[in-house]
């Protein structure tokens, strides 16, 4: 059945109300669910926030009142003299002043003279951690779990008690909050309900079933609620059900001291009468909708009627023009829409008939000369292709020379940094191949500038769009041109808008190139003043695009209008004479103004001569996340200059050898792999590397497995978290190390969500680096691999300072025999006791070897000398079966290498007594004299001297035999002995 237009006015109306009165009811109750939700969620947020300030208040009540307690005289005093008496009548003093439910006293060991139950005096407190800590002399506060009493969370402070400088004793404050009376007051201030579980259990609540108890010990069962606040450490709420209630809860966890959860902590409120609220509002909705509805759909009706008429006689009209017939009349008056529409129509008609008068007179008269027009396109189009002939040959000719030379390039500067490495070159020559790589590798940037101009020339740069970091690049850039300041009084200030957002899609590297050209300039061009570089993205217009806004400014030598006009021509340089040493071709500019042209953006510049340059640079870029950088991260991009002068100026710290322990560093930057493998080697790791995430994936699967693997975030092809998602697949469970240049607050998290251990922030910081070494290789050993790894790396550092004493000197294989020897001798009669060992065995047992290691080192024998630290270690062990089983094998090694090292020891430098003439004795006197004069007035070197020129002659026995004894004493610089020694031998 066909409808009139009016009954299709009023059906399409009725439809239309129809729909938005559903479409508004649907919107309304999501909206209104979401409302209620939102509302109950920020109430419960505050109330969290007042709970924890009420315990961060709490806590700094506690340590307040302990700073008072252990500054006072008498109870040092007690604590020292363990006055059991008069600590408990303080502390029953003092609980009933500040309403707290524990005080304790120890002693200096630790052990409890007074605790808030008087029968539990006695106890060793030094095994609870925070207890040991304050024995230690830190103050510890926080949150502790107490499975003893009667409410197991408490606030607890722990603090040393000093008398006169010296460690009495310690003191713990404590305040239970798992009670009664504390979830009440919660629940008097907020008018919700507050619980405490430990595991699924509760311990503690204010919520009562309907015989009024407590529901003290009921159990959750909802598992999903307890993997997500205990396991995972995370903030929940859900709705439920309580006694037939329906609810809402929030739950987060209880964290200790060294933030461990050890328990949970719940807000719960009721929502019946929000949900009440909500339905009055919602019947109020449906009632004003059907009410709109009736009054569109009798408005529909009326204005169908007065629409149809006037129309029916316009469609009449309409259908005699189109049959030819120009001059009917149209017959409608009317002032609304429907006039206008008529009024148009005799327009429309009288142009008509007006361009049929013309159409006939133009196709008598035209007469188009086509053979004219033929010969101009034909003329036009043999000059663009000579020019685009001439253009490609020019194009070829320089990317075929800039590969040409760019391939020996890359071997002269890759030979000159090998050869850099080498500490032994001679200055002059270290000198001189400096000044050639820093050559090379400008010449190698002008080849690369030429390259790319041949590209753009020839139309073959293409982009390689992707999604980009925006704080990683700034940083890397920002970095990088901090270099070009050299020795400058010039300050480099980086801007970047909290609200810029995180991620971008574009050509990162094309952008970098870009920045670099105008900082690069920028630098050049100024002697002094600042360099401000400022990033913001302004909207678009596009939904899913932004302005990417570019500010580089200085205060340099600025240019003229002249210049400005000149400055993006290719081989444009400016000042020459001014700037003699200024390096470069001049096609910076121009390379930069051409990539910013192919990505859609423009450049602004602006500049006074002496007064400096302002680049502004825009350039589109596509935006699909939301996330911003924050403020967090702006911040520290804005204080980029004073945080790189910091982290010159970092404390050294500790490094621990860890030659048990394999890393893999994953980069695809070399020179982020170089200095992470730089900052590694000192820990004696054993260090693989490899430059995409692909190459990573291949070592696992051929079954290579490492303590870490230091994961870069931002790679090409596969970034971090894409190779750890598929190496985590593939079954690998070793901890994985997130390397990032973001700084953005919450980034941890993502990473532990998506299969990483840990994350460190680029530029690596050292102490964090070593955090994370300690926590994932070191403290997974067994002590004993540690305190070997330790004893070595001692052992390395006693043979490096003392490596000037060399196998070939006399006078060390002199003291090595006599050491050696001796060890020897005391080792065997020590193990022919067949095990039967007592204290003084096992002590002489260590002694020796450990002189005996050290001996080896002077002389290079480190594989002897790591057997003499385990056997070392074995005695101190009381390891008596390994002592017997190792032991004998060692002897036998340290002999052969006496043997093998200083063959024919025995005849060498050594004459016949009796052939007095073959040797010179006033030589000898004065020689001696001169050392002992040295050893007054202790001096070593001279001493030494005297005695090297001694050793450079043959003498009779009891001759070797007393220098000897004077190069022992002096070894270990016992100067009146040597003293006391030659004036004897010579008085003999």
């Amino acid at each position: 059945m066909k409808l009139s237009i009016s009954g299709k006015i009023i059906l399409n109306t009725a439809a239309s109300v129809i729909a938005s009165s559903v479409l508004i009811l649907c919107l309304s109750t999501i909206l209104m669910g979401r409302l209620l939700t939102k509302t109950i969620q920020k109430e419960m947020s505050t109330m969290r926030s007042v709970i924890e300030r009420m315990q961060k208040q709490d806590e700094a009540y506690l340590l307040h009142e302990m700073q008072l307690l252990t500054a006072m005289p008498e109870i040092a005093d007690a604590v020292q003299r363990a006055d059991v008496g008069k600590l408990r009548e303080i502390a029953q003093v003092t609980l009933r002043r500040l309403d707290i439910n524990a005080i304790t006293f120890t002693n200096a060991r630790g052990v409890a003279l007074n605790r808030e139950y008087a029968e539990r005096t006695g106890d060793d407190l030094s095994i609870l951690p925070a207890m040991a800590a304050a024995l230690d002399g830190e103050i510890i506060s926080g949150i502790f779990l107490n499975e003893e009493a009667l409410a197991p969370y408490a606030i607890r402070c722990y603090a040393p008690i000093y008398k006169e400088g010296v460690l009495a004793g310690a003191l713990t404050l404590g305040s239970d909050i798992a009670t009664e009376k504390y979830v009440d007051n919660l629940q008097n201030i907020s008018g919700m309900h507050f619980t405490f579980y430990k595991g699924d259990t509760v311990i503690m609540t204010s919520i009562t079933d309907e015989s009024g108890q407590r529901i003290n010990g009921t159990k959750l069962t909802d598992t999903h609620i307890t993997d997500t606040v205990l396991v995972n450490g995370r903030n929940m709420i859900v709705r439920g059900d309580l006694l037939g209630e329906p609810v809402m809860s929030a739950y987060w966890p209880v964290l200790s001291i060294d933030d461990q959860a050890i328990g949970m902590c719940a807000i719960t409120i009721s929502l019946n009468e929000h949900i009440k609220e909500s339905d009055r509002v919602l019947i109020i909705v449906i009632f004003c909708s059907l009410g709109i509805m009736l009054l569109l759909a009798f408005t529909a009706g009326f204005l169908g009627r007065r629409i149809t008429r006037p129309i029916r006689k316009v469609i009449n009209y309409a259908v005699q023009v189109s049959g030819g017939n120009l001059d009917i009349p149209l017959n409608v008056k009317s002032n609304d829409e429907v006039g206008l529409l008529v009024g148009a129509l005799h327009i429309m008609v009288n142009k008509l008939k007006e361009r049929i008068r013309e159409a006939e007179t133009l196709t008598a008269n035209a007469v188009l000369d086509t053979e004219e027009v033929k010969s101009i396109m034909q003329e036009m189009e043999r000059q663009r292709a000579k020019a685009d002939a001439a253009n490609h040959a020019k194009s070829v000719f320089l990317s075929t020379m800039s590969h040409e030379i760019r391939t020996p390039m890359n071997a002269i500067l890759g030979i000159t940094e090998i050869q850099l490495h080498n500490d032994n070159l001679d200055p002059n020559v270290m000198e001189a191949l400096e000044k050639i790589y820093i050559s090379g590798d400008l010449l190698l940037c002008i080849i690369n500038d030429i390259l790319d101009l041949s590209r753009i020339e020839a139309g073959k740069l293409e982009l390689n769009k992707g999604r980009y970091e925006i704080a990683s690049m700034i940083s890397d850039t920002a970095q990088l041109n901090m270099m070009r300041i050299g020795s400058k009084p010039i300050e480099f200030d980086v801007n970047v808008h909290e609200n810029m957002p995180a991620y971008l899609t574009g050509d990162e590297i094309r952008i970098k190139q870009i920045l670099n050209n105008l900082l690069s300039n920028a630098f050049k061009y100024t002697a002094e003043g600042c360099v401000k570089l400022s990033i913001i993205a302004e909207e678009s217009g596009n939904a899913d695009e932004v302005i990417l806004v570019i500010s580089v400014t200085d205060t340099g030598q600025g240019m003229t209008d002249e210049q400005i006009n000149r400055l993006f021509d290719e081989y444009a340089r400016f000042n020459e004479k001014e700037n003699p040493s200024t390096e470069g071709t001049g096609l910076g500019m121009s390379i930069t103004r051409n990539l910013i042209n192919l990505m859609n953006g423009d450049i602004s510049v602006k500049s006074e001569p002496g007064k400096g340059t302002a680049f502004i640079v825009r350039i589109p870029q596509i935006r699909r996340e939301t996330c911003v950088v924050g403020r967090e991260v702006a911040d520290n991009l804005r204080q980029f200059r004073a945080l790189s002068r910091a982290h010159m100026k970092r404390v050294q710290i500790s490094r621990e050898p860890m030659p048990y322990g394999s890393v893999l560093v994953v980069d695809d930057v070399e020179m982020n792999l170089f200095v992470a493998k730089g900052l590694l080697v000192p820990y004696e790791l054993k260090i693989d590397t490899v430059d995409s995430g692909l190459a990573v994936i291949e070592k696992i699967k051929n079954g290579h497995v490492y303590d870490i693997i230091f994961m870069d975030h931002m790679m090409p092809k596969m970034d971090g978290v894409e190779s750890v998602k598929i190496i985590r697949g593939m079954g690998y469970s070793a901890p994985i190390v997130a390397l990032t240049a973001n700084a953005v607050s919450g980034q941890a998290q993502i990473f532990l969500e998506n299969g990483f251990d840990y994350f460190i922030s680029k530029p690596i910081d050292v102490r964090q680096l070593n955090i994370v070494l300690n926590k994932f290789i070191r403290d997974k050993q067994p002590q004993d691999v540690i305190e070997a790894a330790r004893q070595m790396a001692e052992i390395k550092k006693e043979y490096i300072a003392g490596s000037v004493i060399l196998a070939d000197d006399p006078r060390t294989i002199d003291i090595f025999t006599r050491d050696a020897s001796k060890t020897i001798s005391v080792l065997k009669n020590i193990i022919n006791k067949n095990g039967i060992f007592d204290e003084n065995d096992l002590q002489m047992y260590v002694i020796y070897t450990h002189g005996i290691k050290s001996a080896l080192a002077n002389i290079g024998r480190m594989d002897l000398c790591s057997v003499a630290l385990k056997l070392e270690q074995s005695a101190k062990d009381k390891n008596i079966d390994f002592i017997k089983s190792e032991t004998q094998e060692f002897l036998y090694s340290l002999q052969s290498c006496v043997d093998e090292l200083f063959p024919g020891k025995k005849d060498s430098g050594i004459i016949n007594q009796n052939d007095s003439a073959q040797y010179d004795m006033p030589f000898l006197r004065e020689k001696l004299l001169v050392i002992k004069a040295a050893c007054e007035n202790y001096d070593e070197q001279k001493a030494d001297k005297a005695i090297a020129d001694l050793m450079n002659k043959k003498w009779p026995v009891p001759v070797n035999e007393c220098l000897s004894v004077i190069t022992g004493h002096l070894l270990h610089s016992d100067f009146d002995e040597i003293v006391q020694y030659i004036t004897g031998y010579l008085d003999m």
